[in-house]
């Protein structure tokens, strides 16, 4: 049975599917982050367009290592856009438009506000 209904889609090449990812950047010494750098983009927002989207608090890593591990054939592009304390609602709203379109990604935000946002 397995062979007649999933067999058929193994040999198949499958299409990539792009992530953008919103949060508090990637941890590239971690383990899985490493294996698998050739499916990871990041650029750091914090202040202005860096280079460095380096995650000094595990969320954006661990958000990151979930969507890799679970989504097989992800290419994941890292936007750091706090430091993992609060998240500036305007930072958001400036860099998801043009991350994702510049991916073709959706964009994913795991991270909550501290406040209402007005």
């Amino acid at each position: 049975m397995y062979d007649k209904f999933v067999g058929l889609y193994e040999t198949k090449e499958v299409a990539k599917v792009k992530i953008a990812v919103l949060d508090t950047g990637l941890d590239m010494d971690h383990p899985l982050a490493a294996e698998l750098e050739n499916r990871i983009e990041g650029q750091g927002w914090i202040e202005e367009k860096s280079q460095d989207f380096s995650d000094r608090h595990g969320h954006g890593t661990h958000i990151a290592g979930l969507l890799l591990e679970y989504v097989e054939h992800s290419e994941i592009y890292i936007a750091k856009v706090t430091e993992g304390k609060t998240t500036d609602p305007r930072t958001i709203a400036r860099v998801s438009p043009i991350f994702g379109m510049r991916h073709e990604a959706p964009v994913l935000r795991a991270l909550g506000y501290p406040r209402r946002c007005r």
